[in-house]
């Protein structure tokens, strides 16, 4: 009889010790989409270009191509990426528009591929005089599901929620 409760009691703490420590939850930390500490949290990536210039290309168009080696092949498979622009390179307190937008007139439409962001703008209104701000938000999948009713059109909620810094 000892020797039966002493066999169940060790499957017991075998079957707890696998239970809370074998197995891994596909969280965050299992996402290799960037080197850990680059960015400090690896669920999200907030980069801002400021001072950036509209160049003219054909039919009229302006075309403002960024730089961003945080896109990654597995960031543009697992992850939100979000880009926002804001004209007259101002304060943070001056509105955030959300791409694709239409802005004083002009439509801008934004695409992204590995390590870059392309923003074309169908005419280059004062908004876009002398320059813009784009702020470029990358989300994973597994953070952005823990903030299902964050409005992402809202920089300014988007702020709130991942406490971002300007």
């Amino acid at each position: 009889m000892k020797n039966t409760i002493k066999t169940t009691l060790g499957f017991i703490a075998i079957g707890m010790t696998l239970t809370f420590f074998g197995c891994k939850k596909d969280n965050d930390t299992n996402l290799n989409y960037q080197s850990p500490g680059n960015y400090g949290n690896a669920s999200l990536v907030n980069t801002v270009f400021k001072g950036q210039l509209f160049q003219p290309i054909s039919g009229g168009n302006y075309e403002l191509t960024l730089n961003d080696p945080s896109i990654t092949q597995t960031v543009l498979n697992n992850s939100s990426v979000t880009v926002y622009i804001q004209g007259g390179g101002g304060p943070d307190t001056v509105s955030w528009y959300v791409l694709p937008a239409t802005i004083q007139a002009a439509t801008f439409t934004v695409s992204f591929g590995i390590g870059k962001v392309v923003i074309v703008g169908s005419t280059e209104p004062a908004f876009c005089i002398p320059n813009v701000n784009v702020r470029v938000v990358i989300v994973s999948a597994a953070r952005k599901a823990q903030y299902p009713f964050v409005n992402f059109d809202n920089y300014l909620e988007v702020k709130k929620a991942f406490h971002l810094k300007d």
